[in-house]
């Protein structure tokens, strides 16, 4: 006959052999499948699960258990949080960075040549008469469509996508290679 939580937990309280059997018994497989299902077959799943089982075991003994909700609930928000506190110690370690490596990001030489291609289309830019400048900020910097930008400046789309592109050939021929890949 099974034990009901109320006698399981009275008969481990007083040191009853037969209530720890009953303990073990009852929740030794669910554990065991819990932790294996989390796991997916490490192999060190029997020793987590009988440690899981140990603690449970052993907060109920200490009178941790306090009949708020199932026996069971119980003994799973153990299981979760040793199965938390596993996968916190096997997380792998954290190297230090060497000296050696180099930086991530451009390297001092690129971040120049950025900034004289930046000052070079910037410059292009303000020789470039209102509307062209408008529409390629328009079009590369807010990402607007040649139709959107048609309906701000309340003109066709065909002379919008003439004066994008009349505004890139202007650029391109004052800052060279640096906006060929500008489409």
């Amino acid at each position: 006959m099974a034990l009901s939580d109320a006698d399981l937990i009275t008969a481990i309280a007083q040191g009853d052999r037969r209530g720890e059997e009953a303990f073990c018994l009852r929740f030794r497989d669910r554990i065991r499948r819990k932790v294996e299902y989390t796991l997916a077959g490490r192999p060190d799943c029997e020793d987590l699960a009988s440690e899981i089982l140990q603690a449970a075991f052993l907060s109920v003994r200490a009178g941790r258990f306090r009949g708020e909700s199932a026996l069971s609930t119980f003994v799973y928000a153990v299981s979760k949080n040793k199965i938390a506190e596993y996968l916190r110690r096997r997380r792998p370690e954290t190297t230090e960075v060497s000296e050696d490596l180099p930086a991530a990001g451009p390297s001092p030489d690129a971040r120049v040549a950025r900034r004289e291609t930046t000052a070079a289309v910037r410059e292009a830019l303000s020789g470039l008469a209102p509307k062209y400048r408008q529409v390629l900020y328009l079009y590369y910097y807010k990402g607007l469509a040649v139709a959107e930008i048609a309906v701000r400046l309340e003109a066709p789309p065909r002379r919008v996508s003439e004066w994008k592109d009349y505004g890139l050939k202007v650029l391109r021929a004052k800052c060279g290679k640096a906006l060929i890949s500008v489409r």
